[in-house]
């Protein structure tokens, strides 16, 4: 009937409070196994399929601006063929984790596919997203990404940004920062 465990009684508290711990970080387990992508530690496709339908309902209750960047490493097939797999992980870990040093917490970061991520930034235009963009790509400019056995990997990357406009589907509203 759905039961995880049980306890007699008369029951110790300790007891009881280490079984509900138990219980909690397992599940906490799972959701990460669901939601996070395991090689960058971003949200992954699914999270961002279920978030970004949900902020476009808050959006279409108060409206604000809400746009999209789509992101894509340049000549990131380059890097896994000169130096592997295991650098060119290294590279999606470190833009992942600048990526999530500077944005803010209630924009959403997930991992899109491969070399591609997808931040949704909620009150926030085009012309921000732009400014926003150009901040971090100067950022990944000026400091390596990666490093591995002393050698230290730069890269860049194009992003396209679109902000969402009423009746545009998510299908839409991607394809067209992608298309940027």
């Amino acid at each position: 009937l759905g039961a995880d465990d049980y306890v007699t009684k008369p029951f110790q508290y300790e007891e009881l409070a280490a079984r509900i711990y138990g219980l909690l970080k397992r599940t906490r387990n799972f959701e990460q196994l669901a939601f996070r992508d395991p090689l960058t530690g971003v949200f992954n496709r699914r999270y961002f399929d279920l978030q970004i339908g949900l902020e476009l309902q808050r959006i279409e209750r108060y409206p604000a601006p809400i746009s999209l960047v789509f992101i894509d490493i340049d000549s990131f097939k380059k890097v896994n063929d000169t130096y592997g797999h295991h650098v060119g992980d290294l590279v999606l870990q470190g833009l992942a984790h600048l990526l999530q040093v500077n944005l803010r917490s209630t924009d959403l970061l997930a991992r899109f596919g491969g070399e591609e991520f997808v931040i949704a930034l909620p009150n926030t235009t085009v012309e921000q997203s732009l400014s926003i963009m150009q901040d971090i790509l100067d950022k990944v400019r000026l400091k390596p990404v990666a490093k591995n056995d002393g050698q230290t990997f730069s890269i860049t990357f194009s992003a396209g940004v679109a902000e969402w406009q009423a009746g545009m589907t998510i299908a839409e509203w991607v394809a067209k920062a992608d298309d940027a």
